[in-house]
């Protein structure tokens, strides 16, 4: 289902995956949301990655401020 066509949110999460998270790289976003990060809104989202020639194993967490789409934060988990 398009990310695009369920609301004025959801489209402007798709359109920050699409700009930040190329698609000839080995790391996939699974998912989405809204928070607040540091008192700031932000957009966080979730994303598998893996090193070359293994799977996607290991969780990258990205938290993007909504207005300037500048990185927060992010953390990497094995």
């Amino acid at each position: 289902m398009s990310l695009r066509k369920q609301g004025d949110d959801e489209s402007e999460l798709a359109n920050l995956i699409t700009e930040q998270f190329p698609a000839d790289t080995r790391a996939v976003p699974f998912w989405g949301g809204k928070g607040v990060v540091d008192g700031r809104d932000a957009w966080i989202i979730a994303e598998a990655w893996g090193l070359k020639n293994g799977t996607l194993d290991k969780v990258r967490l990205w938290a993007f401020d909504r207005d300037s789409r500048d990185v927060i934060t992010s953390t990497v988990s094995d």
